[in-house]
């Protein structure tokens, strides 16, 4: 559930660094970003706390998601720009590698 990763100060370490990176990209392409993003998404976690992401069910679903056009757009978007998303890109890699571990467990 979303509310988790209020949960972990690692968690929130990486959710803090996927905003910023996120919001430092967008600042660069000139996007209209809200003020405090981060206690913005900070707020959304906690009030669908009971939630589960579309992306977690799709991955549950072996489903295939968004990734490539949320996550994976900021990580390309960033390297065009020359801005380092270490972490946008190891959220985008893992994503990818679960969707892979699915698509095998489907296959067999």
């Amino acid at each position: 559930p979303n509310g988790e990763l209020l949960e972990s100060d690692d968690m929130k370490s990486v959710l803090a660094a996927a905003v910023n990176e996120g919001e430092i990209v967008g600042r660069a392409m000139g996007v209209q970003i809200p003020d405090h993003p981060l206690a913005m998404t900070l707020g959304v976690c906690k009030i669908t706390a009971q939630n589960l992401s579309s992306m977690l069910q799709d991955i549950y679903n072996k489903r295939l998601n968004e990734i490539d056009s949320t996550n994976g757009e900021i990580v390309a978007d960033g390297k065009k720009l020359g801005i380092p998303v270490p972490v946008k890109e190891e959220l985008v890699n893992k994503i990818k590698e679960l969707e892979k571990q699915n698509r095998l467990l489907t296959e067999n």
